[in-house]
């Protein structure tokens, strides 16, 4: 019998001392001290989140800890989902044998940065030898629908960071001259004649506001191939618009005859790529080029993208592309795309105007003309 007594008060003296264990640790959790592997600071929210630091994709999602020097931060998060948005905080750390614990609510999602567009369509346009082309007003509507759909990707990709105001200009009874490059004394930059096109919007429209201009004209005329030979264009740059003081990005497109409106709905996130990718860099972003190539939206193959493009510009544009060293992220990331669009980029950055950028044959969009049916 004693023996049984002797048990039981072992037992309740060990479940004693387990639950005051147990409310001590609970009473304990807001206090602040160091943490076993020496992280000084607990990150949490109610919705998850791909984490940054200062801009920088960290490899962590929420809830997580990390270990912080001394200073003041950016802690900001990616969000997708019911509760989809980008989310930051101002912290600072003192003292780092001290665990700071920060937790993101509805109240830290920041206003989209607003990104101004404006929309360019011709539905006529004749090359410099006389051949000309035109398409219905439904080839403009299934083309601009696809490039609202491509806003969107790159939205939702910089977990929406960014918002855009789009802006339309549809020329249906002006014609565009296009130039192509089987005419050498012709402009080398074969499609539209970008700073004439400009400074002729100009005189109704202020393009300095505009961060992006996207232009699209006809490359085949409805279901008749036409100005056989000629290649069509896919040519986008960042540089300042003529005649004014800004930098904005631009972008051309012909109309093709198929379920998209243009030659492949990537290509308009590839030549979107061209005009952001020489910016970012001047403001300190570091971004992915492969070696040899010409620039970003020409890379994938050194950090294990192949030619998957699909998979590579989200990566760009959430920064997470891991360097060729394997020791940090490249790319954009939703804090730089916050801070700053086209038209916020210095124009004292740019020491001379961007070359426009050809379609590389590689890229496989380049064809002649109405090559889609």
């Amino acid at each position: 019998m004693n023996t049984l007594k002797n048990i039981s008060f072992e037992l309740c003296f060990l479940c004693i001392v387990l639950f005051s264990f147990i409310s001590c640790e609970k009473d304990n959790e807001n206090i602040t001290q160091p943490t076993d592997n020496n992280n000084n600071l607990k990150i949490t929210s109610s919705f998850g989140g791909t984490l940054y630091i200062d801009g920088k994709y960290v490899n962590k999602t929420l809830p997580t800890d990390i270990k912080l020097t001394r200073g003041t931060y950016i802690v900001s998060i990616g969000v997708e989902g019911n509760e989809a948005g980008y989310y930051r905080k101002e912290v600072t750390i003192e003292n780092e044998a001290e665990l700071q614990q920060i937790t993101f609510t509805k109240e830290d999602k920041v206003a989209p940065k607003i990104w101004k567009v404006l929309w360019v369509s011709y539905t006529k346009a004749k090359t410099v030898d006389g051949c000309t082309t035109s398409v219905s007003k439904n080839y403009v509507d299934i083309a601009y629908n696809t490039f609202l759909e491509k806003l969107k990707e790159i939205e939702d990709n910089s977990f929406q960071a960014i918002s855009w105001e789009i802006v339309t200009k549809n020329f249906y009874e002006e014609t565009v001259t296009i130039f192509n490059e089987a005419a050498p004394e012709n402009d080398p930059a074969y499609g539209m004649n970008w700073d004439k096109s400009l400074s002729a919007i100009r005189k109704e429209i202020n393009i300095d506001d505009f961060d992006l201009v996207s232009f699209y004209w006809p490359a085949n005329s409805e279901d008749t191939t036409q100005c056989s030979g000629y290649k069509t264009n896919f040519g986008a740059r960042a540089a300042p618009a003529p005649n004014g003081n800004k930098i904005i990005g631009i972008m051309e497109f012909p109309f093709i005859n198929n379920e998209f409106g243009i030659q492949h709905p990537l290509a308009f996130v590839h030549e979107w790529m061209h005009t952001v990718e020489a910016s970012y860099p001047k403001k300190g972003f570091k971004l992915p080029v492969d070696q040899g190539a010409c620039c970003t939206a020409h890379s994938g193959n050194d950090f294990g993208y192949a030619t998957n493009f699909k998979d590579f510009y989200p990566d760009v544009i959430k920064g997470k592309v891991l360097s060729v060293d394997r020791k940090e992220y490249l790319g954009i990331g939703p804090e730089a795309l916050w801070i700053y669009s086209t038209n916020d980029i210095e124009i004292s950055l740019f020491t001379s105007k961007s070359i426009p950028h050809k379609s590389s044959p590689s890229f496989s969009f380049t064809r002649n003309c109405g090559f889609l049916k």
